[in-house]
């Protein structure tokens, strides 16, 4: 180097890289805050037609306490409109964490944030296909016991802030 060159300054050593070449990696706080809000989002959206069945299904039932049990018919159309309900809710979920991410780079609580989803290579968007295998792997982490949780701490230690899924899909969030 030339004289008097000054070099940037340096990490420490192990200390994790903030930026990928495609921008800065999204914080676990606002990861969480998109997750929340897109729960919230969901949950909003379909929780009045799903107690609405419920109700309307059971509305004809009567508690009979001589043999503890419920007696009467439950209806069939507010099964119809419980189990559609839950159907849609699963349909808009997989829309916006899944399909959305993967063609848009964000969900709608990621969107509310600042925060957007990439390849890890390129920092292109993921494609349909991959945001929905993103999705399927978040969601099967579920099933795992602890899984979900350790899905969601996961970028507390990780270098790029990646947690499990984005790991297996080989994607990372970032900062808008």
């Amino acid at each position: 180097p030339p004289p008097g060159y000054q070099y940037p300054p340096q990490q420490p050593y192990g200390a994790a890289p903030q930026h990928s070449p495609w921008g800065e990696y999204a914080s676990w706080w606002s990861r969480v805050g998109a997750q929340l809000l897109d729960g919230l989002i969901t949950t909003v959206i379909f929780i009045g037609p799903l107690i609405a069945g419920i109700v309307l299904a059971v509305k004809d039932l009567e508690y009979n306490s001589f043999t503890d049990e419920y007696e009467g018919t439950v209806n069939g159309s507010g099964v119809l409109i419980a189990v559609v309900a839950g159907l849609l809710y699963f349909a808009f979920d997989l829309w916006n964490r899944g399909i959305r991410v993967g063609t848009k780079g964000q969900s709608l609580g990621k969107q509310v944030v600042g925060i957007r989803v990439a390849k890890d290579v390129d920092g292109q968007l993921l494609g349909a296909g991959t945001g929905f295998l993103r999705w399927l792997v978040a969601i099967a982490a579920g099933i795992v016991p602890f899984g979900s949780l350790l899905d969601v701490l996961w970028p507390l230690w990780d270098d790029k802030k990646q947690t499990l899924h984005d790991k297996v899909i080989g994607s990372v969030s970032l900062r808008k």
